[in-house]
């Protein structure tokens, strides 16, 4: 029987901080150890629906590459002993701050640094608009 494989095309975006959804993980086991491949789609008008992935470790040390990207996703620290569970976040909304390696196998985009957005400063509420009242006319004959 016939193998039939299709060929894909990968998107590398420049250096920058993107907005981003999280889609979702793969667990894998490597020569290093366990890992996850952690998947995100870029929500920017000009990337849209491009997928940027990253590996880490499956270790939550504190200077893990995952624990960061966690924290990140979260907006804050991870306690010590803290559980975290990664099907919970698909469909976060985070920045990705993202830059290109220059490889042997060609150009790759990395994701160095995962924060969740800056809330959006609230617009303030219009000022009423006051319109100056029209003195009342007496009935007075003068």
């Amino acid at each position: 029987m016939a193998l039939t494989l299709t060929a894909s095309d990968y998107t590398v975006v420049d250096d920058g901080e993107y907005p981003a959804k999280f889609t979702g993980y793969d667990a894998r086991e490597t020569q290093f150890g366990d890992a996850v491949i952690m998947s995100f789609e870029l929500m920017d008008e000009e990337h849209h629906g491009i997928t940027v992935s990253g590996m880490a470790s499956q270790k939550l040390s504190p200077k893990s590459k995952l624990r960061g990207w966690i924290e990140g996703m979260l907006g804050r620290a991870l306690a010590v002993g803290e559980n975290v569970n990664i099907d919970a976040l698909i469909g976060s909304k985070v920045m990705l701050y993202i830059t290109t390696e220059d490889t042997d196998k060609g150009m790759f985009n990395r994701i160095e640094k995962i924060r969740v957005p800056k809330k959006k400063a609230a617009k303030p509420a219009p000022k009423p608009v006051v319109e100056d009242e029209e003195e009342e006319e007496d009935d007075l004959p003068f």
